[in-house]
């Protein structure tokens, strides 16, 4: 949340249970073909600013930093959307998958990677700071 402003990646990955004891291990989803949107809405109202759709299962978080939200998708794209508009600005791929969520520490985006071989912590320098 930033300003007032809560940034929320969705899977939307329905799934259908045979029985309340059904858990969701096991039941044959297919990781990586589902759509994602990340989502900007009045913490206060509700009212949605902005919704975009993103480019796989964004199963990680997003994360604010100055006018940009970054955040990834599953198959290792990393986003930066601008704040006010969702409009991508900045991409890379990573060298694996993604699950977790970006993180800062002072100029340096911090990426846990973990489908790769190996899994990495992935650290770039952002030109100019954040």
């Amino acid at each position: 949340m930033a300003d007032g402003v809560v940034y929320v990646p969705v899977v939307n990955a329905p799934t259908t249970y045979a029985s309340p004891e059904e858990s969701s291990s096991g039941f044959g989803t297919r990781l990586g073909s589902f759509k994602s949107q990340l989502v900007a809405i009045d913490a206060a109202t509700g009212e949605i600013f902005w919704d975009v759709e993103l480019p796989g299962d964004a199963f990680g978080a997003a994360t604010v930093v100055n006018d940009l939200v970054f955040t990834s998708v599953l198959s290792g794209l990393i986003l930066a959307l601008n704040r006010e508009t969702g409009e991508t600005v900045w991409k890379y791929q990573a060298p694996g998958g993604i699950n977790g969520w970006p993180a800062f520490a002072e100029d340096r985006l911090i990426v846990p990677v973990g489908f790769g071989e190996p899994p990495v912590l992935l650290a770039l320098e952002l030109l100019g700071g954040p």
